[in-house]
């Protein structure tokens, strides 16, 4: 098993679909053997495939969804080419490939890929149904995408075509009854796909998986921060702008004839704006949640812009420009907060190199002949992002090399888990192994005593060992340590400990014997005085 994951979903979903290969039961999605509903079970599905076809590795959990990201971008390029010609597809898709948000995302063993790519399958079915030119096989083409969308993300997958729908359908002030039977297919289809899966896993569950999915992984996850993960208001706007740099300028560029009536614009105007206004009302806040929008967006600014505009291209420069110097003063306050032995200058650099890349934008945008290598320019600024940045990402997350390490020190038997750290995917790094929660230093050690080996790995803040030092009942020895900058359940610098259990008896009666000991001196001490 090839470690090295790097967000913490991946390593659970690595987890579930490990499960699933290595028992067949691709049914009821388990972590550890424990039911596992957070999420639909189609990304899981593909790289447990993918485990049984080319082994376990980082490299073949990831290659499906990098695959279904690639194939995002070759629809993008299809859906703009068929909306706006050839160079606006070719732009639309570029944009989108190589924005900052993407490429971070993109390479990852995450949900998100899979309902993009379904997603935008989906959205190009129902425009040949809307341009009344579809057939039978578009209806049931478009319902197997948005179930397969349903599989991969839940009910959350309706969100991006239904909104579509609605503003394509505005611009048309409705739609014609058979292209209306039609639509209605494609989510009768849909339905037929993806329920089928929700409900048999509710039968053998008993419904827990069901409902866990449902209140806590939707309804709950809306109204409430999950896990830390909160933000104002305007969190997906900030998002939405640094997200698709080095074109974020493109969102500056946007003129009054984008908002014309016009269904296609319309729609992907709803599309992209009503997802950006969704999650903005959602409690729980991550930035991969916009990537469904990027697509909408992608399309309608590579619509809007004309390259061949002096004024327009130097706005675009000029934004730009800003927003990489922003991300670098962003990322410089944060090392500074930081302050963890270099690690954050490791963060700091490739942020550099890109800032000083994106302050040439101007540059280039003042001259005629200069200003056609913008374009390229930004192109360059991605690829830098795509090398560098993810390395440097990497140095700032410690678990993954904790969770090595836990594989190599463990003893057989041995109970492992995490001081105040809740973090189920090192059980994955370390093995396979259901990791524990202990909420304090004495459960940690009430574990040791009671575990086959008289001992207890654990992952926690380097603070809080100190409480486990001092516990006469325990040893504890520092075998593996780092720091962590990305995760917010666990910050700074993290140890790998294994905590042994003494032998209290025999300390007692160490203790009882000093005593004696000490009393004994006492009375000769005192005899002597009195002789």
């Amino acid at each position: 098993m090839q470690l090295g994951y790097w967000d913490r979903d991946e390593a659970e979903y690595a987890g579930v679909a490990h499960g699933m290969a290595q028992s067949g039961d691709f049914l009821v999605p388990r972590l550890f053997g424990k039911l596992y509903p957070d999420k639909p079970p189609l990304s899981e599905w593909l790289s447990a495939l993918d485990f049984r076809l080319l082994g376990e590795t980082e490299i073949s959990g990831r290659l499906p969804h990098i695959l279904l990201a690639v194939g995002s971008c070759v629809l993008i390029f299809l859906i703009g080419n068929r909306l706006f010609g050839l160079r606006k597809g070719a732009l639309a898709s570029l944009v989108f490939a190589t924005s900052f948000l993407f490429i971070i995302y993109g390479r990852l063993f995450l949900t998100d890929s899979a309902l993009i790519f379904f997603t935008l399958l989906t959205v190009s079915c129902l425009l040949t149904l809307l341009e009344e030119r579809g057939r039978l096989s578009t209806v049931l083409t478009g319902g197997a995408a948005l179930g397969f969308a349903l599989l991969a993300k839940g009910p959350i997958a309706y969100l991006g075509p239904s909104l579509f729908l609605g503003g394509y359908s505005l611009a048309r002030r409705g739609l014609s009854r058979r292209v209306g039977k039609r639509i209605a297919g494609v989510f009768a289809v849909s339905a037929m796909v993806g329920f089928p899966w929700f409900l048999w896993t509710a039968r053998e569950t008993g419904g827990e998986s069901l409902t866990t999915f449902l209140l806590r992984e939707n309804w709950n996850r809306f109204l409430h921060p999950m896990e830390g993960h909160d933000g104002a208001i305007i969190y997906f706007l900030v998002i939405l702008a640094f997200g698709f740099f080095p074109w974020s300028g493109l969102l500056l560029a946007v003129k009054k004839s984008a908002f014309r009536r016009d269904p296609a614009r319309w729609g992907l105007f709803a599309w992209g704006c009503g997802v950006l206004a969704f999650f903005s009302f959602s409690a729980t806040k991550l930035p991969h949640y916009l990537l469904s929008a990027l697509p909408a967006f992608a399309l309608l600014l590579a619509d809007t812009f004309d390259a061949d505009s002096r004024n327009e291209v130097r706005l675009f420069a000029w934004a730009t420009a800003l927003t990489g110097l922003l991300l670098f003063l962003g990322v410089l306050f944060a090392a500074r907060q930081w302050d963890l032995l270099g690690i954050a200058g490791n963060v700091v650099w490739p942020f550099a190199v890109v800032a000083t890349l994106s302050l040439a934008f101007p540059l280039l945008s003042s001259g005629e002949r200069t200003r056609l290598l913008v374009v390229p320019l930004g192109v360059v600024v991605s690829a830098t992002i795509a090398v560098w940045v993810p390395r440097a990402l990497d140095a700032a997350r410690c678990l993954p090399r904790l969770g090595v390490a836990t594989k190599l020190f463990r003893k057989t038997g041995e109970p492992l888990g995490g001081l105040k750290i809740d973090e189920p995917a090192l059980g994955y790094y370390a093995g396979g192994v259901a990791a524990e929660y202990w909420g304090s230093a004495d459960q940690v050690v009430r574990s040791a005593l009671k575990s086959p080996t008289r001992s207890t790995l654990v992952w926690l803040e380097a603070d809080d060992g100190v409480a486990l030092a001092r516990d006469r009942r325990s040893r504890v020895r520092i075998l593996a340590e780092g720091y962590n900058l990305i995760d917010p359940t666990s910050y700074g610098k993290l140890e790998l400990c294994r905590v042994t259990a003494t032998d209290l008896r025999a300390i007692q009666n160490a203790e009882v014997a000093t005593r004696a000991e000490i009393q004994r001196a006492t009375v000769a001490r005192s005899k002597r005085k009195t002789g």
